[in-house]
C-alpha cells in the first residue's frame, strides 16, 4: 500500500493519500487542524475518509475531485498537492497511466 503525506493549509500532516493494491483503490483520509488523528482509543475520525465501500475510486484525478469538492478549492491545488507527495514514476494529472496501480517495491 502506498501512503502519501497530503500537504494543504487547514489540515494536519497525518493527512493522507495513496494506493491500496489489496482493493484496487486510490483512498485518502483528512483531518482537520485542531483535531487528534487516530479515529480511535479518544483520537478523532478523518472528517474526509475516502475508502470503499462508500468510495471505490480508480483514477487519481477522480480522487482529486472528491478531496477539491469536499474542501471547496480549486482541483489544481490538490492535483498540486499530490505531485507535492508523490514520489512515484507516473503522471498525477491524468494520461494514459493515470489509471495504474503503485509499482511493486524493487525487493518485492
Amino acid at each position: 500500500m502506498s501512503r502519501h503525506t497530503l500537504y494543504l493549509d487547514g489540515w494536519q500532516r497525518e493527512s493522507n493519500w495513496g494506493w491500496d493494491p489489496g482493493q484496487s483503490v486510490w483512498y485518502a483520509q483528512l483531518w482537520a487542524e485542531g483535531t487528534e488523528p487516530g479515529g480511535n482509543d479518544g483520537h478523532d475520525a478523518p472528517a474526509l475518509w475516502l475508502t470503499p465501500p462508500s468510495y471505490e475510486i480508480q483514477l487519481r484525478q477522480v480522487l482529486a475531485a472528491h478531496i477539491a469538492d469536499f474542501l471547496d478549492i480549486a482541483l489544481e491545488r490538490v492535483l498540486q498537492a499530490f505531485a507535492e507527495s508523490y514520489e512515484g514514476p507516473w503522471q498525477i494529472y491524468g494520461g494514459e497511466n493515470d489509471y495504474e496501480p503503485e509499482p511493486p517495491l524493487a525487493n518485492q
